[in-house]
């Protein structure tokens, strides 16, 4: 069967590229859980340049912020996937195949947790104690700020649990990943 999960030329197979890492960005949770555009830009960037292909992946009503990740000149090479029906097998076909998988605090981090995947997983104004996947190959990145987690959906004092995250720690959990297994520490801030 073919996979709802297309890539932007409208092509899907439900597999990623050997060697993918994907980026799951939104968070139906809200805005909270998710770093900006240009924050997930850098990423990106950051990524391409140790030769890494990436592919965005949401839901249809991720899409305008999916693309407006991957709509930079410097970025042809990455794929945003958009599906407009949510199959769970689709999505295991999908997170199987990969590399590793970075996401925020949201249901595909599990699945790439259960699968075995090596998962970076954002924690903004959520609490990895709670709600970090099980696994060996799961890596939570949280700041060390006061007002975390506050589990709240907005941020009435402008998102510093988002913003004292940065790209390059997400690269360093990745590396960590790649390096081997090691005991995770919840309490390990940034």
């Amino acid at each position: 069967s073919s996979s709802p999960y297309k890539d932007g030329a409208g092509r899907g197979s439900g597999f990623s590229d050997p060697g993918e890492i994907l980026l799951f960005p939104a968070a139906a949770y809200g805005p909270a859980k998710m770093w900006s555009a240009e924050r997930y830009s850098e990423l990106i960037r950051l990524l391409l340049d140790r030769g890494w292909p990436v592919r965005l992946v949401g839901t249809e009503s991720d899409r305008a912020f999916l693309e407006s990740i991957a709509d930079l000149p410097d970025y042809s090479s990455v794929r945003p996937s958009v599906s407009s029906s949510t199959s769970i097998p689709d999505l295991m076909r999908l997170i199987a195949s990969s590399r590793a998988v970075i996401s925020c605090d949201s249901g595909p981090a599990h699945l790439a947790s259960a699968l075995g995947r090596p998962v970076v997983v954002l924690f903004f104004s959520t609490d990895p104690a709670r709600t970090l996947p099980l696994g060996f190959a799961v890596r939570p990145l949280v700041s060390a700020v006061p007002c975390r987690p506050c589990f709240l959906r907005t941020c009435p004092i402008g998102y510093l649990c988002r913003d004292a995250v940065t790209p390059a720690s997400c690269i360093r959990r990745l590396d960590d990943l790649f390096d081997g297994p090691r005991d995770r520490d919840l309490n390990q801030k940034i």
